[in-house]
């Protein structure tokens, strides 16, 4: 009976599959399924001898293995998998420079070149639990539309603005009271509970492959993301053990060989097992429990770690489900990189440790505090152009406080987001009678916020340190408040002429007291 190799290309639709050996080709089969297409090669003669070896290609086009979304080329070679079959496999990809810059490559590559196509090789080690991917582009536009459902207490967690994601809204129904950003950066909606039990956010998120630089330096309290909580447990012994002499790759690497994902139906239960319950459950792993063993390890290491939630577009098809009682989302891990200077994502459930732009972040989590996850009841995601509406728009207002005759008075400058799209680094300035008395800096604004300072205004004897025009300026915007200076004077001299006259008539009186 004749040898034969059988070659199951996971998730492809491969054309013009030839075979050769010694430049003679060979006879094949090929059956196309739901999950990819076989491949049976079969050979004439049959390998007799001991430590013989034999030689042949299989050659294949694939249009599906380059495909351009939006402003983005995804590359995905599919996985081979029969790949323990032989005893040295490379894979050799190269890629037009055409495609733009390269986002991210996974799995890292055992050797790259650039002078020419971006030129990859990947050892056989690296292929073993799934293809290569790629993506080439320097942003990526998704249009969401999520619906969510509303906490009891009104506070909602919304997509906000992220080093690598920019939102532009388009809707929020109903609209929050405000939008507020919280130590890590996500934007925390107020709405009023009465207002219904779901809220309906749509909009468009700008994806960037590299950390953008319109966003305010922010100090990072570092040590709070190496904190034990109840679902990372730095402290277990087992924990201990398995970060005590791994790095950060190791780790990751470990984590996705440790657990396995729970392809059951979700369903009701225990709503998150961490680190600890990973570990004894480790076959019923979704993203949340491989995100959660992660950030406890790396933490456990020293390395400041944190989980991330978010749509996310999952490769070849994988499930990415966030828990057993929690779908709809998915979770993956970010660690703190010293050299870059930023959060770094790593994925140990779809193995991905580099940027991508299949994914929108929804909130940040420092703390595995489970009740503040949103929950997303309906969601839909497609990938489009930057919308026309993404300016930065501003809304000046401002009101006076109540004026004593003999003190410092006061106004409150309000200043509004009333566009799609945060504010960062503005500056309103404030005048008195047309001169500059200070400015205030506008670090970060998001939609549907507001910035109220309370400024001083001075009053003097008779008014004559009082401006008579107050006005409160942002590029070519003004609004003018009279500080009523006239009404001040006069209660001034009011004031002064009773005082006078009343000490006046307590004199006389004390004067005839004295004369009797």
């Amino acid at each position: 009976m004749a040898d034969t190799f059988t070659l199951f290309l996971k998730n492809s639709s491969p054309d013009n599959i030839t075979a050769e050996e010694a430049g003679s080709r060979l006879p094949l089969e090929v059956t196309v399924g739901a999950n990819g297409t076989i491949v049976e090669v079969t050979f004439p003669e049959p390998l007799a001898g001991v430590n013989k070896t034999r030689r042949f290609q299989v050659r294949f086009s694939d249009r599906g293995i380059a495909t351009k979304t939006g402003d983005v080329w995804d590359v995905l070679v599919p996985e081979i998998s029969s790949i323990d079959m032989f005893d040295d496999f490379t894979l050799v990809l190269e890629v037009p420079k055409a495609y733009g810059k390269e986002v991210a490559v996974s799995p890292e590559p055992a050797t790259r070149d650039d002078s020419g196509n971006y030129t990859y090789s990947f050892a056989k080690q690296a292929l073993r639990h799934g293809g290569v991917s790629a993506a080439y582009g320097e942003f990526q536009v998704q249009f969401f539309n999520f619906n969510y459902l509303l906490p009891q207490d009104g506070k909602l967690a919304l997509p906000p603005d992220t080093p690598f994601q920019k939102i532009m809204y388009v809707d929020i129904a109903p609209s929050p009271l405000r939008i507020e950003t919280d130590e890590v950066g996500n934007w925390i909606g107020h709405f009023d509970p009465s207002s219904g039990q779901s809220v309906k956010v749509s909009g468009a998120a700008q994806l960037f492959t590299a950390p953008r630089r319109d966003l305010p330096k922010k100090e990072e309290d570092l040590d709070m993301y190496l904190l034990p909580t109840g679902v990372w447990q730095t402290g277990d012994e087992l924990i201990q053990t398995y970060a005590a002499t791994r790095t950060l790759s190791e780790l990751y690497e470990e984590v996705a060989e440790l657990l396995s994902f729970d392809e059951s139906p979700v369903r009701p239960g225990p709503p998150r097992y961490g680190a600890v319950g990973a570990l004894a459950q480790p076959d019923r792993a979704r993203s949340l429990e491989y995100t959660d063993l992660f950030v406890a390890l790396a933490r456990a290491s020293g390395s400041p770690a944190r989980a991330t939630v978010g749509y996310a577009e999952p490769p070849e098809g994988t499930r990415g489900v966030l828990s057993l009682s929690k779908g709809n989302l998915h979770a993956w891990a970010e660690y703190y990189s010293a050299e870059t200077e930023t959060w770094e994502l790593i994925d140990p459930m779809w193995r991905v440790f580099t940027r991508d732009l299949r994914r929108i972040t929804l909130f940040t989590d420092a703390h595995g505090d489970y009740s503040r996850i949103p929950l997303v009841t309906k969601a839909s995601v497609f990938t489009g152009s930057l919308p026309e509406d993404r300016n930065e728009r501003i809304a000046l207002e401002m009101v006076g406080a109540r004026t004593l005759p003999f003190f410092d008075g006061a106004v409150d400058i309000v200043v509004k987001n009333v566009g799609s799209v945060a504010v960062y680094n503005e500056e309103v300035d404030v005048l008195f009678d047309d001169q500059k008395e200070l400015t205030l800096p506008i670090t970060s604004l998001p939609p549907f916020s507001e910035k109220r300072v309370r400024v001083s205004v001075p009053i003097g004897f008779l008014g004559r340190e009082m401006p008579s025009e107050i006005a409160a300026t942002h590029k070519e915007q003004r609004v003018t408040l009279y500080s009523g200076k006239q009404t001040v004077i006069i209660g001034q001299l009011v004031t002064y002429s009773s005082a006078t006259l009343s000490f006046m008539v307590l004199s006389f009186l004390g004067f005839r007291r004295v004369l009797k």
